[in-house]
């Protein structure tokens, strides 16, 4: 059976930080389903700086591997949202580019 590319739209509606801010929690719509997922922020020392770094759940990681641009720009998102910085929600993202069986 043949398969055909789709686009849905993608839009981050909301951001949560807990653990004291190194855990954010995000709900993602993509088309009419509502997906929420984690990432763990921590800090690293890289010479004699520190530097964040944002870890997302595999869930993120497997929904979001043939869609890098959303990814990053996501992962962009989120760490301004763990380094303090305001963001307005609900935000759109893009294009969620997925495949499905012709029918």
């Amino acid at each position: 059976m043949a398969r055909k590319l789709i686009s849905l739209p993608a839009k981050l509606m909301s951001i949560e930080l807990e653990d004291g801010g190194t855990t954010l929690r995000f709900t993602i719509l993509i088309g009419v389903e509502q997906r929420e997922f984690t990432a763990t922020a921590t800090t690293e020392m890289l010479g004699e700086s520190h530097i964040g770094l944002l870890h997302p759940d595999e869930a993120f990681q497997r929904t979001f591997c043939r869609n890098a641009d959303l990814l990053n720009k996501v992962i962009r998102i989120l760490g301004r949202v763990s380094r303090g910085q305001q963001v307005d929600l609900p935000m759109d993202l893009g294009y969620y580019q997925t495949e499905c069986e012709n029918t």
